[in-house]
């Protein structure tokens, strides 16, 4: 659904790096939650919170790019050193 009057996208990102060693890259998939989409291309700009500090991990993308009429986008982020997650 393109959004109407007063209807904006939601969005949901949620990821698990309690496996993600050091070094290594972990997907996050950002969707859409209640079905609005846009109808030109749009960036979206994530940020992260949590019990990780920026020590631990770094956005490879944080900007994901939600193609016209999608609801799925992709971030990146890297684990940059060992310990729990």
């Amino acid at each position: 659904m393109v959004p109407g009057e007063g209807e904006v996208p939601e969005f949901a990102a949620t990821v698990d790096l309690s496996e993600t060693a050091e070094g290594e890259r972990a997907s996050v998939p950002v969707e859409v939650a209640n079905g609005v989409s846009f109808p030109p291309d749009k960036t979206i700009a994530l940020l992260v919170t949590g019990t990780a500090s920026a020590s631990d991990y770094t956005e490879v993308s944080a900007t994901p790019m939600l193609r016209a009429r999608k609801t799925l986008a992709t971030a990146m982020l890297a684990r940059l050193k060992a310990g729990p997650a």
